[in-house]
């Protein structure tokens, strides 16, 4: 028997009801109901994070599977919402490619996936984020005024770092997202010293 086939029904019975929700509440939902492996995760780790996000989606997309091969439902599935939709023919024909679906359905991701990879991929992805805002909201991130100096960084960085350092009980994304606000401050400062 496959172990998410609960998780599935769950998912399934919800969105009957809730046509409309985010991950984070279905990922609620699932640990409320002490289902295999969610109630296990400690979501303040990043690899627990990731492993009931990538199970979560996994499950999502096999649904939208079954809701689309038994003609009952399409199931919409995005980074901000998952809607259950009634089903339309030609919903297959008009369904784009969709290479997320393709990576969540594939379970070798969340076995070969390790700490240091997903760690790897919060760092990327906060270091394109603060990017897009660059310095401003690199500050913001280590809690400082856009009048800040370098001086003032590097302390609050060594503050924020010690309280979120995982080995102190902090949480390794948010340590994370800190090693990131202060590498593009370096960058930012060094480019001031230059012009």
């Amino acid at each position: 028997m496959d172990a998410l086939l609960p998780v599935i029904t769950l998912l399934d019975h919800h969105l009957q009801d809730q046509a409309h929700c985010t991950e984070h509440e279905l990922i609620k939902l699932v640990q409320h109901a002490q289902l295999e492996p969610f109630c296990q995760f400690d979501l303040k780790q990043s690899k627990a994070l990731f492993n009931a996000h990538f199970l979560l989606k996994h499950c999502l997309y096999r649904l939208q599977e079954q809701g689309m091969r038994d003609r009952a439902f399409v199931l919409e599935i995005t980074s901000v919402s998952i809607k259950r939709l009634p089903y339309h023919s030609g919903a297959y024909a008009l369904r784009p490619s969709d290479p997320l679906r393709v990576y969540y359905l594939n379970i070798d991701h969340y076995f070969e996936t390790s700490e240091d990879d997903v760690n790897q991929l919060l760092g990327d992805f906060w270091r394109r984020y603060l990017l897009q805002n660059d310095a401003q909201a690199a500050l913001e991130t280590l809690e400082l005024s856009p009048e800040a100096d370098y001086a003032a960084v590097k302390q609050s960085y060594r503050r924020l770092a010690q309280k979120s350092h995982p080995d102190k009980g902090g949480a390794p994304s948010e340590f994370v997202k800190i090693n990131a606000a202060k590498e593009i401050l370096d960058k930012h400062f060094v480019k001031k010293l230059k012009a």
